[in-house]
Parts: structure tokens; sequence; C-alpha cells
């Protein structure tokens, strides 16, 4: 048991033993690393802070943010689980023009008529035209990936 608490202790994840059965703590366990869920517990309360990195597999920004808040970030990659228009005027209405990624290749590869498009189009034809990571902190977006300003934020 002392083993089993001492790895919660590590995984920052405190739990109320007395009220919970060592059962019912396994089955918690199991579903939060099955959708990879940073738990923290207090009051008697679940809090659940889940982070989300928008982004493709293959980008280095995103591989270092993946690498940075790997135990407390679920990885969307928009190439496979493309982003609604909803997620993407989120998005926009946070970031505005700097959301879109003028210095890629795609965009360089966009004739000007695809380019006057509407910015929201473009990106959901052209995934790849999204700056990247996106990250999502529950509270807050953070565009790119910038490790200063999250230290910053206290994540």
């Amino acid at each position: 048991c002392w083993a089993f608490m001492s790895a919660l202790y590590r995984q920052n994840i405190s739990l109320n033993l007395l009220s919970m059965t060592y059962r019912k703590i396994v089955e918690k366990l199991i579903v939060l690393a099955k959708n990879r869920v940073y738990l923290s517990f207090y009051n008697t309360e679940w809090s659940l802070k889940i982070y989300k990195i928008y982004g493709i597999k293959n980008c280095d920004s995103c591989r270092k943010a993946i690498k940075a808040l790997d135990s407390k970030a679920l990885f969307v990659d928009i190439r496979k689980n493309p982003l609604t228009r909803n997620e993407l005027q989120l998005f926009f209405s946070t970031f505005g023009d700097s959301l879109l990624n003028k210095k890629s290749i795609s965009w360089k590869k966009l004739s000007e008529h695809e380019r006057n498009k509407n910015l929201l189009d473009l990106i959901i034809a052209y995934p790849t035209l999204m700056k990247r990571p996106v990250i999502d902190l529950g509270t807050e977006l953070v565009l790119g990936w910038n490790p200063k300003k999250l230290t910053a934020l206290g994540y």
C-alpha cells in the first residue's frame, strides 16, 4: 500500500484514501492513464486539469510542447481530427490574424485567389496554415511554443 501511495505522490495525484477503496482508486487511475489526464484532489472534489495541445505530429514546436507537457496534456492532431468551425472561431477571436502562418510552405504554394479567401475556410482546407501549437490551458489559450510564457502563467 505504501508503494502505491508513493507512486501516486510521484505522479502528483493525492487522494483521500479513507473515502475510496483501493479498487476504485485503481479504476480511476486506469481511466486517467487512457485519457492522459492530469488529476488533482482538493477538498474531496475532483479537479481535472486537462491541457490540450492542438497541432501536427511532425511539427518541431508541437513535439517540444508534447515533451514538456506530456503527463498533463492531450495532443490533438489537427490533420487526423480536424478542428470544428467553432474551435477555429475561438482561436481566431483570441489570436486574430496571427493564427495564420504566412511563412509556411503551404501558404507560399497557394495562389493569389486562394490567399484572399476567408481565414477560417483556409485553415479548414489546409490545416498546416495554422500557426502551431495552440495550447488550451483551460482558462487561457497560448499560441506557439513559449516555455517562458507558460512558466509565467504557472504551468
